[in-house]
């Protein structure tokens, strides 16, 4: 019985109606952390799909792991905005400090989540509704330009945490000049994860 479930991804393993043709082929999933179980199913026939083959359920070896750790500018040039999602909370936390230094800053995070009544579509509040976990965002602010900073999420009381990341502020923007029209400042920045990876 598969009914009241939703497919997250799919992949042909091949492109032949006969399944005996297809052994020894492989096909690789990125399995996101859903905070719940991934079952795979395999289906045979092309032109009129029939259920197989049904996995045991895989569970994620950590369901609270903190991922989807994302970086916004805001409004001020010295601020940047971190996001990150987790399963559990209880003091979410952002820390960062200006690579060189010793001096680490902590900025407490807003957290937040929606549930199916935020969500509209059959299929968005039935059988591909999957919880969320938590959202939680906090703001590295006093950032100097053409500086680099890294920083780490958490948690203070569950005491767990990602890895760390890398940011770099642009130079300072400049002032116009009759000889030096006003410039686009832009704000260019990337992630690097400095520690030991997933």
């Amino acid at each position: 019985e598969y009914s009241g479930m939703e497919a997250m991804k799919w992949k042909y393993l091949c492109d032949w109606d006969d399944l005996e043709l297809c052994r020894g082929q492989r096909v690789t999933f990125r399995a996101w952390n859903i905070r719940q179980p991934y079952i795979f199913r395999l289906f045979g026939g092309r032109s009129n799909p029939e259920f197989l083959a049904q996995s045991d359920p895989l569970p994620f070896k950590d369901y609270n792991q903190l991922d989807r750790v994302w970086t916004a500018v805001t409004n001020n040039p010295d601020e940047i905005r971190v996001q990150w999602s987790s399963k559990d909370r209880a003091v979410p936390v952002l820390r960062w400090r200006e690579i060189g230094t010793e001096t680490l800053f902590i900025a407490h995070a807003n957290s937040t989540s929606y549930g199916r009544e935020h969500l509209c579509g059959n299929r968005a509040v039935s059988s591909g509704y999957y919880d969320p976990g938590l959202l939680h965002t906090a703001v590295i602010s006093g950032m100097r330009p053409y500086h680099e900073y890294e920083y780490i999420v958490g948690d203070a009381v569950l005491d767990f945490w990602s890895d760390w990341y890398k940011v770099a502020t642009p130079v300072a923007p400049t002032r116009p000049t009759a000889a030096r029209p006003v410039e686009k400042n832009e704000f260019l920045f990337g992630l690097v994860i400095l520690g030991a990876g997933i």
